[in-house]
């Protein structure tokens, strides 16, 4: 294979295997079999485990491309700002859902269902797959890291 044709098939290659992986996690949620039903209780009921691991495991795998791109070809200073500005964007979502709850859900349950506003909290985080605001929060955290080690790395050999 000549050159000119190396980088071409290796990025096809590459988003051919994430397309992959894309398509595998939303598979999970065919997985036949009982999961359990860990995030069911006084603070509600959600959908099946299967369904929210590959739901969540989906947005992972979509982030992990562009993370993997933003990672080798920025600088350790552009790291460290998207890391911050997608930990502090995840941070802000962690909060809204918060008051969310606080706003919504303890006005509307009775007096002992309050003592389980954490438990509601988490389960609203774990079945908000729509928005990923942990995988974000992960992410800012991981680039935010890279670029640390990047800076601290010693140079001129």
């Amino acid at each position: 294979m000549s050159s000119q044709w190396k980088r071409p098939a290796a990025i096809a290659a590459g988003v051919g295997i994430w397309a992959a992986a894309l398509y595998g996690s939303l598979a999970i949620s065919q997985f036949r079999g009982d999961w359990g039903h860990g995030v069911c209780g006084p603070w509600g009921c959600g959908p099946p485990v299967q369904a929210l691991v590959s739901c969540h495991l989906f947005w992972v795998v979509l982030l992990a491309l562009p993370l993997c791109l933003a990672s080798a070809h920025s600088s350790p200073a552009a790291l460290r700002r998207i890391g911050l500005g997608l930990l502090f964007g995840g941070a802000f979502g962690l909060v809204a859902v918060a008051v969310w709850q606080a706003l919504v859900w303890l006005p509307a349950v009775h007096g002992w269902s309050r003592s389980y506003f954490l438990q509601r909290y988490l389960f609203t985080l774990a079945t908000l797959v729509e928005a990923p605001i942990a995988q974000i929060s992960l992410a800012g955290a991981a680039l935010w890291r890279i670029a640390r080690l990047r800076q601290d790395k010693p140079t001129g050999y």
